[in-house]
């Protein structure tokens, strides 16, 4: 859900892997809505667009935010890019794959919703870690997108991260909330964040 804090946890996550000794690539993949870059301060010359138009290399738009982070900036306010083709996204998937041995982390800023951009964001990652707040709205979209990626793209395997609680015993409550209802309905793991 739009709201809940997943670009503040990707920063923050960069943040703490880059002072570990990481180096860390945000991927901002909110397309037309993107603010990665704003929140980090940084103006980048070049986006997505750019990359997706085939007018500059992935690389070339890469910006060096704060903290040793990079970033690879989406437009913002740019309607263009986001529905992307299949044959758009796994272009972009493979030219992001070059990219891998220049960095231990990649981390994907996904929008909110269930969309096409944002199922096939979350099928590329690793491990997909699911941002809710306490607010029922946010609970139901959580389970949503869950629901969405284990029914119709197998994936078994979820990280749940319960942001604007009061305390741990909070979270673990809205955890456990979640996970009854995903344990009656679907066949997915949640690990608590």
């Amino acid at each position: 859900k739009g709201g809940v804090g997943k670009t503040s946890m990707v920063i923050n996550l960069a943040v703490t892997l880059s002072r570990q000794g990481q180096r860390v690539l945000i991927m901002d993949c909110d397309l037309g809505l993107s603010n990665v870059d704003v929140l980090l301060g940084v103006q980048p010359r070049y986006n997505l667009t750019h990359a997706l138009k085939g007018e500059r290399e992935l690389r070339e738009i890469i910006v060096e935010g704060p903290e040793g982070i990079s970033v690879l900036p989406a437009p913002f306010g740019n309607q263009e890019i986001t529905n992307l083709s299949a044959e758009e996204r796994l272009s972009l998937l493979a030219r992001l794959e070059e990219l891998e041995e220049e960095y231990d982390i990649i981390l994907l800023d996904t929008g909110a919703g269930i969309s096409s951009n944002v199922l096939f964001f979350n099928m590329a990652a690793n491990h997909i870690v699911v941002v809710m707040t306490p607010e029922p709205t946010s609970v139901t979209d959580a389970y949503a997108l869950i629901k969405v990626l284990n029914t119709r793209h197998s994936e078994e395997t979820f990280h749940l991260l319960v942001n604007e609680v009061r305390n741990d015993a909070e979270g673990l409550s809205y955890y456990r909330k979640l996970t009854q209802v995903t344990q009656s309905f679907l066949n997915v793991s949640i690990r608590y964040l």
